[in-house]
């Protein structure tokens, strides 16, 4: 992640597939993908929220925001 964000600080497009919504929250913009389809997108601290989550992980989604970010708890 340090060397994409050096490389995007660079003025390089980096595009990443990750599937740790804490990764994503890294990121200047996030895309949510459910079977194919788009959710949502927009900054991390819009789209990473418990709701939309949910409908990814199932229940028991928390969020929690520090310094700004979102930090994502999923049970079980």
């Amino acid at each position: 992640m340090a060397l994409l964000k050096r490389l995007a600080g660079m003025g390089v497009g980096v595009l990443s597939v990750l599937h740790d919504p804490n990764q994503a929250a890294l990121a200047h913009r996030v895309a949510i993908l459910k079977g194919g389809r788009l959710l949502a997108q927009g900054r991390p601290e819009e789209v990473l929220r418990e709701g939309l989550l949910a409908a990814l992980y199932g229940p028991g989604v928390r969020v929690a925001f520090f310094e700004g970010r979102p930090h994502v708890y999923l049970d079980g």
